[in-house]
Parts: structure tokens; sequence; C-alpha cells
């Protein structure tokens, strides 16, 4: 008789190694407690850049002439003729119905190199993973916030969340509170074979062990086979779950030959990290930085595939080197090119995130990627003031249809009211954003209502010098979500 599997399911192989497999509900034993729930996980994905935008290229040239309310307009994204924008070109085509792009998110008073922006609206400059600044009020990033709710993770997975950046550029965009409510930035892995590693990797201990498993080079095919027949002829597995196990076994597979080059997989070791000279990437020819991007990606997706996580976070720096791109006239057209040219490398990342995730089907048909939010914005609007009006903001799935998407929608309040140092009309909260992120993904305002300046979740200064009152009709609004998308 066949033993029925444990909630957490492994495949053995030599050695001792192991690798976590997916939930298989139909082949727990009878009256298994903690089974995973009927609701097809939530994920939530974020692709975090710096510098800011040039918004002359990012955003659509059509208007977003159809009025919701006063100051809420939109445009279907399949009404746009030909590419959406410039920064959206044909790529992002086959993504319209699942994608949003958001104008008119603004958080008043923040300047300079607020990484705490993006994932907290926290409008404070907060500098390096060794050197925050620690204001009053600075809000814990949204993938903190999510990780500790019992709303979004019933129990805690293997991993609550995944972190994971270039190499040349160590800032956090990710926060929390330490037992004395000090800010900490929380680290991110700058190597993706680590990563990959820490989460497919064997537990093998004994280096004795580990140096007989290496001499064998055992083959990924070596590992599964006997383990994965076994399973797919297993006399309760069920049809989803045999789509399942065998959805696992081809990342897996594919996220091998993308990490190593030869065909030996799970080393017992910790790979050895190509030195650079500068503790920059400088070194890397162009294909091997994808390729960097490429393999936190599949590690990412496939973790996330197998529930070892349903949050991930990449942070990738959007001028490369040339911080000055970002400070130059975003009406030059030279610098336009330039500024396209690097944004192209982002979006190729971020396109990737959205392909693979679609590409992972749940067993109703749907995709991981329509049960999840997928977000790429940035720690400032533009670069050279460091201004925040009019984030740069864009998402991708509906996390499970709690989002309407296909839409570019302006929350500019009409007759446009422009910054003095920005050439866009002033809008209403960021927060609003991120406080819709976080209600889709099933968090309630008691997770994170007390994460912020005190009004509510991260900061908004309606008293801003600028802005003369715009903001204080506002106020009323910044703890809600975002009408019109939710």
């Amino acid at each position: 008789m066949k033993k029925p599997l444990s909630r957490r399911q492994f495949i053995h192989g030599v050695g001792g190694l192991s690798l976590a497999l997916p939930f298989m509900p139909s082949l727990l034993a009878p009256g298994t407690s903690n089974a995973a729930p009927n609701t097809i996980p939530k994920r939530f994905v974020a692709l975090c850049t710096f510098d800011g935008y040039y918004q002359s290229v990012y955003y659509p040239t059509a208007n977003a002439n159809n009025q919701f309310s006063s100051d809420v307009f939109y445009k279907s994204l399949n009404d746009i003729d030909g590419p959406i924008s410039e920064v959206f070109g044909p790529e992002f085509d086959a993504f319209r119905s699942k994608m949003n792009i958001y104008r008119g998110l603004d958080i008043p008073g923040s300047t300079g190199h607020s990484r705490a922006n993006m994932l907290c609206a926290a409008a404070r400059e907060v500098f390096g993973d060794d050197n925050p600044v620690d204001p009053v009020g600075t809000s814990k990033s949204i993938d903190v916030l999510l990780a500790k709710s019992s709303n979004f993770y019933k129990s805690i997975p293997q991993f609550s969340a995944l972190r994971g950046q270039e190499p040349s550029y160590n800032y956090s965009q990710s926060f929390d509170k330490d037992a004395n409510n000090k800010t900490i930035c929380l680290p991110y892995d700058t190597n993706p074979k680590d990563m990959f590693q820490q989460v497919f990797g064997n537990r093998i201990a004994d280096p004795g062990v580990a140096a007989q498993f290496n001499a064998k080079k055992v083959k990924l095919g070596d590992l599964l086979l006997a383990n994965y027949k076994t399973l797919m002829g297993h006399r309760r597995i069920s049809s989803e779950d045999k789509v399942t196990l065998d959805n696992f076994v081809t990342q897996l597979q594919d996220l091998n030959s993308r990490i190593n080059s030869s065909p030996t997989i799970l080393s017992c070791s910790t790979p050895t990290l190509r030195t650079l000279s500068s503790g920059y990437w400088d070194l890397m020819t162009e294909q091997d930085r994808a390729n960097h991007f490429s393999n936190y990606i599949d590690t990412m997706v496939s973790a996330m595939a197998c529930d070892l996580t349903r949050i991930s976070v990449i942070s990738m720096r959007l001028h490369g080197h040339d911080h000055a791109l970002s400070h130059a006239d975003p009406n030059n057209r030279g610098n336009q090119l330039q500024y396209l040219a690097n944004t192209k490398k982002i979006s190729a990342v971020y396109t990737e995130l959205a392909r693979k995730m679609d590409a992972y089907k749940e067993i109703d048909g749907s995709s991981m990627l329509d049960n999840s939010i997928l977000y790429w914005g940035s720690e400032d609007a533009v670069g050279g003031a460091h201004t925040c009006m009019s984030m740069p903001a864009v998402s991708l799935g509906s996390a499970g249809g709690a989002l309407k998407t296909g839409y570019y929608v302006d929350y500019r309040t009409r007759p446009f009211v422009p910054h003095p140092d920005q050439d866009t009309g002033m809008g209403r909260s960021y927060t609003q954003l991120l406080i819709t992120f976080m209600r889709s993904l099933g968090l309630q305002p008691s997770d994170y209502l007390t994460s912020g300046d005190g009004g509510g979740f991260g900061s908004f200064n309606k008293n801003s010098s600028y802005s003369n009152g715009h903001y204080l009709a506002y106020e009323k609004f910044r703890n809600d979500v975002l009408p019109f998308v939710a």
C-alpha cells in the first residue's frame, strides 16, 4: 500500500539532497490538517527602480479622455493605436488587457533619493543599507506588511519573501521596524545563484557526502526521474496535481539550464562569485547582466509556483553607471533616446517576469499573473528635480479579479494645476495606490494604517509649500483605495 504524502512533500535524491515539491492536495492522507485552502494563492511581485523617468516618453500620448468622475479620467489600452508609449512598446501588446498605467499619484513634499517612496510612500530620504535615515513616520514597506499579515499568509511558507538586486547598487527599498521601532533596511541577495541555492539547493552538511555527490555529477533527470514516475503513477493523484507536478519539473529543468552551464545541478557548495574590482558589475557583458536578472526571475517564479513564497522583489538601477542622465534635459531628443535604450533593459526584465508568470497555469486555467500584482515603479517621478509628482507606476495582473485592468488612468486634477519644477498637473496621494494593492491582496486597514506618519499609511504632506492648498481636499482620501480600478 502506498503511503500518503505529508503536507510538505519532498523529492529526495543522492546523498540526502531534498527539494520541496509543490502542494498536491490529492496525495494527502485523509483527514490531514493544515491543508492548502481551496482559493488560488495571490502573489505580490515588485520591480523597483531608481532616479525617476522621462515623463514625455513614459506616458501614452493619447489622452485619457473618458471621464469617471470630476478628477478621474481613463482610456482603454486596447483603444490606443500603435505602441502604448515609447517606453511601453510592442512587447507590452500581449498584456494590454491585464495592465494598468497610473498617472497623477503624488508624494507631496518628497525630494531627493527617497528609497522609501516606492514601497512605503514615506516621503523620506533613506540612502544606504548601512545608513538609513530614521524619521518619525517611515512606513514599513508593503512587501513587509504583506509578509506579516495573517490575511495574506494564513501560515508562513518556507520563505516569507525573496529579494534580489544587481551587485553594483546596494540600496534596499524594503523596510521594517526593529524592537526599538527603529527603521531597518532589509537585505537583498546580490547573486541569483545564492538565492537558487537557498530555495532549491541541497541540505547536505557533511562535506564528505557533498564531495561524493559532486563526484557523481548527478544530473537533474537522475535525481527526479524515479520520484517523478512514482508520484505520477500514484493511484490517488488527481489530474490537476499531475499538471502541477509536470509544471514543477519542467520549470526546474529550465531553471537548472540557465543557472549552470554544465548539466550538473544543485551543487553542495556555494557557487564562487565573479570578482568585480570596482564592486559594480562593469566587468560583466550585457548578456551577463541580462542572465543575472533572468536567473532571479526563474528562481522566484519557480518558488512561487511551488508555494515556497508569495512575495518577490527585484531592485534594478535605471540608468546603470550613468546617473547623470537622470539629471539631463528630458526634452532633448538625444537624451531621450539614451534614456529609452537604458529603460528597455528594465522593461525586458518586467515583461520576462510577466511572460513567465502568465505561462504558469493554475488548476482553474487562470495564470499566476492573473492572480497576482506585478508592479513596476521608482523612487522618484523625475530625476532632474527629484520630485514625486505623478510617480511612475504600472501594474500587471488583477489579483484574482480584485482590480479592474486594461487602462491608462489619469488622476490629475482638471484643469491641470502644474508643479513649479515639473510640467505636470498635481493629483492625489500615491498612498492610495499601495493601499489598493494591499486591499486587493487581502489586507485589512488594521494591517497597515499604523505604519505611517500618524494620519494613516505612508506620508502625505497636505501643506507642501508649492501646492497652494491643492492637497487639502485629498487628505480625507489618502487611506482609501483608488477610484475606478478598485
